[in-house]
């Protein structure tokens, strides 16, 4: 049995665990650009972990000498980065993933040359990449104090909402946001909430303590008739480019003598019709021309 684990190929071949355990590494980092992390279970999360990560640091250590781990070793610490600045404060899912990330760099087969090169690399990219970080996070972040004090998820579950109080010196204002969670990613211990979805639907100044929330079902027409209701007046105009996207190059006006001609836009704006009293009735309005 001792002959079959100290063979080379049985070291290779254990070894490739190595790159299970750096692409889980890796799919937390790139959660950690697209997605907020909500922990659900601390506890269960943290020991689950951990028990991955000790049988992952178990097996990278007995094939510490083999080319896959020696990679592995040194991927794993740049792709801890974006998470432990990402998911601040989330020790429990941090915490054993660089205590294995450490321990394989510094006992993994490469040489000594080789261990003081890569370590300060990595200590210069965690410097500068945090000073980076807390710079743009400090530039960005208001002065104003935000508070959430309400918040819940639509009947369909397909949005969320928040309702914040913000403390300002214009006597406050309170804003109910709404973000879409149909990409949120949800499982047993943990919720991936996706970030830069939410809107601001209704800001009112000064505070509004008597906030209540109400979701309805809208259909295009409803929309449509809210809309003309504010104004009769409103109209889009495409610019020939956008005109160019939707295929269509020019208007086809067909005039009341028969003759037919394609406008472009300005020109086919630029028409004026008359209206007779019959079709201004048929069209319910009191313009004169169209």
């Amino acid at each position: 049995m001792s002959d079959f684990f100290k063979n080379v190929w049985t070291k290779r071949v254990i070894s490739l665990l190595g790159i299970g355990y750096a692409a889980m590494v890796g799919w937390l980092a790139y959660m950690s650009i697209f997605y907020d992390l909500v922990v659900k279970e601390p506890t269960q999360l943290c020991v689950g972990i951990s028990a991955v990560s000790v049988i992952a640091l178990i097996v990278m250590l007995y094939t510490r000498k083999q080319l896959i781990t020696k990679i592995v070793s040194i991927v794993l610490l740049p792709l801890l980065l974006l998470p432990l600045l990402m998911f601040f404060g989330e020790w429990g899912l941090l915490i054993p993933p660089l205590v294995v990330s450490l321990i394989i760099f510094f006992f993994s087969g490469l040489g000594e040359t080789a261990k003081t090169v890569w370590g300060t690399v990595f200590l210069l990219l965690y410097l500068l990449g945090s000073l980076v970080y807390f710079l743009v996070t400090s530039l960005f972040a208001p002065s104003t104090v935000t508070t959430v004090v309400q918040e819940g998820v639509s009947p369909t579950g397909a949005y969320r909402y928040a309702v914040t109080e913000t403390v300002d010196s214009s006597n406050g204002c309170t804003k109910v946001v709404v973000e879409s969670s149909e990409l949120d990613r949800d499982y047993s211990m943990v919720r991936f909430e996706v970030k830069g979805l939410s809107r601001n639907v209704k800001i009112e100044r000064p505070l509004n303590k008597d906030v209540t929330i109400e979701w309805t079902i809208e259909n295009r027409q409803d929309i449509t008739a809210q809309i003309l209701g504010i104004s009769e007046d409103v109209e889009i105009t495409l610019i020939d480019s956008q005109m160019d996207m939707l295929g269509k190059k020019a208007y086809r006006v067909t005039y009341s003598d028969g003759r037919s001609e394609e406008l472009m836009q300005a020109d086919y704006h630029a028409i004026v019709i008359p209206l007779t009293a019959e079709e201004k009735e048929l069209l319910n309005t009191e313009k004169d021309e169209y």
